[in-house]
C-alpha cells in the first residue's frame, strides 16, 4: 500500500495592489512595509511543523497595519483576510510588539538639551514658515471597551470610551513624545497640563 502523504497547504496568494492602492490599504508604500517587515520578521515568524502551516510574517504585519490604520474590528478584518478573530486579535499584539521593540531607539529619542530642541524650531521655521514652533501637538482618542465601575471616567464627547493619545511631532511628521494613558473625558490641554513635556 503507498504512503499516504499529507495535502500541502497554499500559500496566501500574492497581492496584485498597485504602489498606489497598497500606500491606501495600508498607509505606507511598499518600500518602507518591505523595510519594517525585514526588521520584524525575525521575531514575529512562527516555525513550521507538521502540525501548523503558520501565518506569514508579511500576511501578519499587513492585518496590523490595516487594523492601525483605519481601527477596523477583528471580525469585520476575520472576513476580509480570512483569518480567525482569536488569531486577529493575538497576532495585533504580537506584531505592534516587535515594531516597537524594533524602532523604539531611534524613533523615540526625545530632545534633552536645549540645542536638540532649537534645531526642530529651525526645522519647522524652514520647511513650514512657521516660527518659535517646537513641534506640532494633537490628540487622538484610542476606543476601548467600557471598563467596569469607572463612571463617566472614560466616555469622551465623541461618544464612545477611549484612553486619549497626546502626541508631538516635529516639522517631518516624526514622533517625539507621546503621552498615553489619560482618561476620555480630558481635553488636549488637560493632559498636556499635567504631562512632563509641560514641566
Amino acid at each position: 500500500m503507498a504512503e499516504q502523504q499529507d495535502p500541502e497547504v497554499p500559500d496566501a496568494p500574492e497581492h496584485d495592489l498597485s504602489e498606489e492602492d497598497m500606500t491606501n490599504f495600508i498607509r505606507l508604500n511598499p518600500d518602507v512595509f518591505d523595510e519594517i517587515l525585514e526588521r520584524v520578521a525575525p521575531v514575529i515568524q512562527k516555525q513550521q511543523t507538521n502540525y501548523r502551516h503558520p501565518l506569514s510574517a508579511g500576511l501578519k504585519l499587513a492585518i496590523t497595519l490595516r487594523h492601525l490604520a483605519t481601527g477596523d474590528n477583528f471580525m469585520s478584518m476575520a472576513y476580509g483576510f480570512r483569518c480567525g478573530i482569536s488569531t486577529i486579535s493575538e497576532l495585533i499584539q504580537e506584531v505592534c510588539t516587535a515594531i516597537v521593540q524594533a524602532y523604539k531607539d531611534e524613533v523615540f529619542n526625545p530632545p534633552t538639551i536645549p540645542e536638540a530642541w532649537r534645531h526642530l524650531v529651525q526645522q519647522f521655521e524652514q520647511r513650514w514658515n512657521f516660527p518659535h514652533a517646537v513641534g506640532a501637538l494633537d490628540e487622538k482618542h484610542i476606543a476601548i471597551k467600557k471598563t467596569a465601575n469607572t463612571g463617566k471616567i472614560y466616555p469622551n464627547y465623541k461618544g464612545f470610551f477611549s484612553i486619549p493619545m497626546l502626541a508631538l511631532v516635529d516639522a517631518e511628521y516624526k514622533i517625539i513624545w507621546i503621552e498615553l494613558g489619560g482618561k476620555g473625558h480630558m481635553s488636549d490641554s488637560q493632559i498636556f497640563t499635567n504631562s512632563e513635556l509641560f514641566e
